[in-house]
C-alpha cells in the first residue's frame, strides 16, 4: 500500500470541507428566515418586479410611511 501524496491529502481535505459547508448551509437555521418581508402592493402584479414600482414612484410616500 502506497502512502498518500500531498495532493491527495489536500484534495480529500477540500472535499470534506466542501461537503461540510454544503451540509451546514442546507440544514442550519438562519435567524433571518423569521423576518417578514414587505406586503405585496395591490395592483402591482409580477414576481419579477416585486415592490420596486412602489419604491420608486414619485407619489409613494404612504408606502414609505408604513
Amino acid at each position: 500500500m502506497e502512502a498518500l501524496t500531498n495532493f491527495q491529502i489536500a484534495a480529500a481535505v477540500a472535499v470534506v470541507y466542501g461537503t461540510w459547508i454544503l451540509l451546514r448551509t442546507l440544514f442550519k437555521k438562519n435567524p433571518l428566515d423569521n423576518v417578514p418581508g414587505p406586503r405585496p402592493v395591490p395592483g402591482l402584479k409580477g414576481w419579477l418586479r416585486g415592490n420596486w414600482p412602489a419604491l420608486i414612484h414619485p407619489r409613494s410616500w404612504s408606502y414609505h410611511r408604513k
